[in-house]
């Protein structure tokens, strides 16, 4: 599974805290606006330490050619809910995405450098499409 819906976090956590079980988990999700709000601190509740977000690009107009469903202005306050809860939040972006104007390449590393007290770790490397084949052989 690529990234988890909140819905199914929520339960998930509910869950966990129930069984008394006492695990620490992470999962990969989206900058979803139920996030914003008391989630959070119901997945902490649960056992998340860690929230890896695949936040693509700083450019709202790259996010929406990739259908993203993402709206870059929430991610501040997402952010905020998930480190007041005490939970980690770590960035990954991509640059180089078709038609990625330079202004926007840089939009991406500026929204981490804009964000910074907000996530715990972060990475951006370059988007790349390639063949299966040639991925084998490198």
């Amino acid at each position: 599974m690529d990234a988890i819906s909140p819905s199914y976090l929520e339960k998930l956590s509910t869950a966990l805290a129930r069984s008394g079980l006492g695990l620490n988990w992470c999962a990969e999700v989206r900058l979803e606006k139920k996030l914003a709000c008391a989630l959070p601190k119901r997945l902490r509740e649960g056992g998340c330490v860690a929230l890896s977000f695949g936040y693509e690009s700083g450019s709202q107009r790259i996010l929406d050619l990739l259908d993203k469903g993402v709206d870059l202005k929430l991610a501040p306050a997402i952010l905020e809910a998930v480190r007041a809860a005490g939970i980690g939040a770590q960035m990954m972006g991509f640059t180089d995405f078709p038609g990625e104007r330079p202004e926007e390449r840089q939009a991406t590393f500026g929204f981490l450098l804009d964000h910074r007290k907000l996530w715990t770790l972060a990475s951006i490397g370059p988007f790349l499409i390639d063949s299966p084949e040639r991925l084998c052989n490198i």
